[in-house]
This record gives C-alpha cells, sequence and structure tokens, in this order.
C-alpha cells in the first residue's frame, strides 16, 4: 500500500506539532522519520494509523481518504488494514504468545484451524518456535519484540507501523532486531513506517528517511543520500556520529577557516562559493599529515590534537583549529596524543557549502535543474 499525506497539520494547543506535512511513501517502502525529541515524528505516525485526527489536510491510504482535515472525513484505525507496534509492545501478560498473536484472527472470526496455521507461520518467520506456550513475563526484550510484530502482521497486514520499539532494547539486541526487521521486510514486501531518532536505525534498515524538525519535514531521501548529500545546516548536523564540523562566516570562532576554506576552492562555480556562508566538512574527510607535508590538491590547515577516542573499530580525533573545534575520524591508529601538531587536509569534493537560510548550495543539481527547463 502507498501513503500520501497532503498539506497535513496539526495542533496541540498553541502548539503546532506537525507543520504542513507533504509526504509521498511508495508502496512497499521502508521510511524511518527521524528527528530529535519534539520534531513531529510520531503525531504523524498516529495521524496515519487514526489515533490523532489532522486540524488541516489529508491523509490517503492506497489512494483511499482515511481522514481529511477540511471535510472531517474519517476511517476506523481498525478500518485502515495497518498494524501498528507500540514502544512497550502491549502485549496481554494473561495471554500465551500463540493467544497473543491470534488474538485479532479471533476477533475477525477465523477458523480455529487456519488461525492455528497462520500462528505457526508467523512463528517460524520471525524464529520464536516452541515459544506457543509461554507468557510474556517469560520471554526477553527480543522475544517480546518478534511477538508484538507477529501480532500486527498476523492479520495479512500491509502496512506496518512501528513506533520506537528497539529504544527498550539493549546495543546487543538492538543490533539483532534492526537485521531481522530489514530481513522480515525484504521477505514481506510489506510498506513500513518506522518512528526513531537514532540515526543508526534509519541508516541500517530504512529505504529512506524523512528527516523532520519542528513539525516540517526537512528532506526526504535514500539514508546515503540524506547522509552524504545533506539538504540544509540541520540534517548535515543531525546525522552523522561525530557529526559534521560545520565552519560559519557568521561566526567568530570558525569565521577565518571557513574564509581560507572558501579561498582555496576552484572546483565549484564561482557563484556557489560567493553565495556559501557555511562550510561543512564530515569527521571522515579530514585527513592528517605531519606539518609541512605535501598536500597535493588537498585544501590544508594546522591544527592541535585535543583528545584521542579509541572506539575499538575507530578513532575518533578531536582537533582545534584557529580556535575552532573539529572532529576527524580514521579507522587506522592515527598514532597522535593530545597535544601534537598536525595538518589538516580535505578535498574538494568532500566539503559541503551552505547559503545564507542554511540550505544546500548543490551544483549538479542546479544543472540538472537547468536541463530540465531547457528541455
Amino acid at each position: 500500500m502507498s501513503i500520501l499525506f497532503e498539506h497535513v497539520t496539526k495542533r496541540f494547543g498553541g502548539v503546532v506539532a506537525v507543520d504542513g506535512l507533504d509526504l509521498e511513501i511508495a508502496e512497499g517502502r521502508f521510511v524511518c522519520l527521524l528527528g530529535p525529541s519534539g520534531c513531529g515524528k510520531t503525531t504523524t505516525l498516529r495521524m496515519l494509523a487514526g489515533l490523532e485526527f489532522p486540524d488541516r489536510g489529508r491523509i490517503r491510504v492506497d489512494g483511499r481518504v482515511v481522514s481529511d482535515g477540511e471535510t472531517g472525513a474519517f476511517v476506523q484505525p481498525e478500518d485502515r488494514g495497518l498494524g501498528l507496534v507500540f514502544q512497550s509492545y502491549a502485549l496481554w501478560p494473561h495471554m500465551t504468545v500463540a493467544r497473543n498473536i491470534g488474538f485479532g484472527l479471533e476477533t475477525r472470526r477465523w477458523p480455529r484451524l487456519r488461525r492455528d496455521s497462520r500462528v505457526d507461520e508467523l512463528m517460524s518467520m520471525l524464529r520464536i518456535e516452541g515459544l506457543g506456550q509461554r507468557y510474556p513475563s517469560q520471554l526477553s526484550g527480543g522475544q517480546q519484540q518478534r511477538v508484538a510484530l507477529a501480532r500486527s502482521l498476523a492479520p495479512g497486514t500491509n502496512v506496518l507501523l512501528l513506533d520506537e520499539p528497539l529504544s527498550n532494547l539493549d546495543a546487543q539486541l538492538r543490533l539483532e532486531m534492526r537485521a531481522e526487521l530489514k530481513r522480515l521486510h525484504e521477505h514481506l514486501g510489506n510498506t513500513i513506517v518506522f518512528v526513531t531518532h537514532d540515526q543508526l536505525e534509519a541508516m541500517t534498515m530504512a529505504t529512506d528517511v524523512a528527516v523532520m524538525r519542528d513539525g516540517r519535514l526537512q528532506q526526504f531521501a535514500p539514508p546515503l543520500e540524506v547522509y552524504g548529500s545533506p539538504a540544509n545546516v540541520f540534517v548535515a548536523r543531525f546525522m552523522g556520529s561525530p557529526a559534521m564540523s560545520l565552519l560559519s562566516l557568521d561566526d567568530r570562532v570558525t569565521e577565518h577557516l571557513a574564509r581560507s576554506v572558501l579561498r582555496w576552492i576552484s572546483d565549484r562555480p564561482a557563484r556557489d562559493v560567493a553565495l556559501a556562508r557555511t562550510v561543512g566538512i564530515r569527521p571522515e574527510a579530514i585527513g592528517l599529515r605531519q606539518p609541512g607535508s605535501d598536500a597535493g590538491d588537498r585544501w590544508v590547515h594546522p591544527a592541535t590534537v585535543e583528545a584521542v577516542l579509541p572506539t575499538g573499530a575507530e578513532w575518533i580525533i578531536r582537533l582545534r583549529s584557529d580556535a575552532a573545534v573539529l572532529f576527524a575520524l580514521a579507522t587506522e591508529d592515527p598514532s597522535r596524543v593530545s597535544g601534537d601538531r598536525v595538518d589538516m587536509l580535505v578535498r574538494g569534493r568532500e566539503l559541503h557549502l551552505f547559503d545564507a537560510g542554511g540550505e544546500r548550495i548543490d551544483a549538479s543539481a542546479r544543472a540538472e535543474a537547468t536541463v530540465g527547463v531547457m528541455a
């Protein structure tokens, strides 16, 4: 099933939780609604599920209007053909696993044999065979999560809505469930809408990421595009750990570095460089060399190592240059210690430019748009 939000707005008193949302989700996509607390992602999901009603705009599922703020049209949650998994899982504590999974089928009056067959199928699919006679209190967090998913999928749900379902799990279980959800999506081909504030969940699972801020959609694109070509300064700062270093001409701390980079750039149109007010550099784009070494075709600037933070697979290096703080990321031991003087090196194609409004300056995108108009 496809999903369409058309100019959807939702207020709670004087607070605008979702502000004019336009979002189209194609059938069979795995979409993560991503953003900080209070950005409107859970409200968006609840409106789609039918638990909240929009003040303006309409929501369509497979072309059918399920909520319309102008006309008042509304389809009850149970009639939308959507499965919803809450953060708390909401399993019936007095029912066995099998009863929890099959309860919705009982209410729909499925024949006993058909119901039992469906429950067995789902337990096998979600790898919880043999747990049918246990109760939720006898299960691990990951097992409870699988039971909640099975229950939502039982009626043949084509759209699955997940509201931060992994936040209660420890790190190892979260990793396992990310892989399980991705496998499940590839196997079933359902449309999935997943709410999270964890960018790693969005990057590893989603086919598309919708980044939200203050109720407004900031960018909607495949995860690697969101990371590699952030639409604005907010997305650039939000995606990535450590975050992108942002050097602004309007910040006295970073102004000198920003001017140094912009004076050096020669592989971008002069108009782009003239419009730029902020330069972004991902940590993995920063190379470190001994002072005075050959920079080749890269921007080079001196810096001082302030800290080296090993994570096991990577090393995060905190740098200070001209009073500004930047982070570099190395996949091999950088053999640096606090106080070391180094040169930072960055290639031109690894720089991100943003204008005075914080929007991305992208010459290639503008060229494509121009070609489209000329055609």
